[in-house]
């Protein structure tokens, strides 16, 4: 599942891809307001919806859950922060490098001759990780 943004030309910037049995739009539970980012599913997904009011109910019988909901959005904090740092202090070029660096140590093979990784998201696709637009990642790559 991908959270992102879109700004008002439509341009999307990814800020987290979540896996199966991760929670998101936790902040609203503590702080009352809307969820800042939407969200989407990239394969047939289940969802478990959880109001506010049993939710907070929930963490006043299990402290122990509030903390632990407390250090996932604490770790998505600090992954934004992050993303800002990327947007404000690289260029695309840089960026591009980075994520496919991350992309070969995650899902490359490795053999004699190096990392052998086969690129499945398009152009676009990097534009929104990166928060730029398509053209500068085609100009990039």
């Amino acid at each position: 599942m991908g959270i992102f943004k879109l700004s008002a030309s439509g341009r999307e910037q990814v800020l987290a891809i979540e896996g199966p049995g991760s929670s998101f739009a936790e902040l609203p539970v503590f702080d009352g307001g809307n969820y800042p980012a939407a969200a989407a599913a990239s394969e047939d997904t289940e969802l478990l919806f959880i109001s506010r009011k049993d939710f907070q109910n929930f963490c006043r019988e299990h402290p122990d859950v509030a903390l632990k909901v407390i250090a996932v959005v604490g770790g998505r904090l600090r992954r934004l922060v992050g993303i800002i740092e990327e947007l404000s202090f690289t260029t695309v070029r840089q960026r591009l490098i980075a994520l496919i660096l991350q992309l070969a140590e995650a899902e490359g093979t490795r053999s004699k001759g190096g990392i052998h990784l086969e690129l499945k998201k398009s152009h676009q696709d990097f534009a929104a990780e990166l928060g730029t637009v398509r053209e500068l990642v085609s100009r990039n790559f």
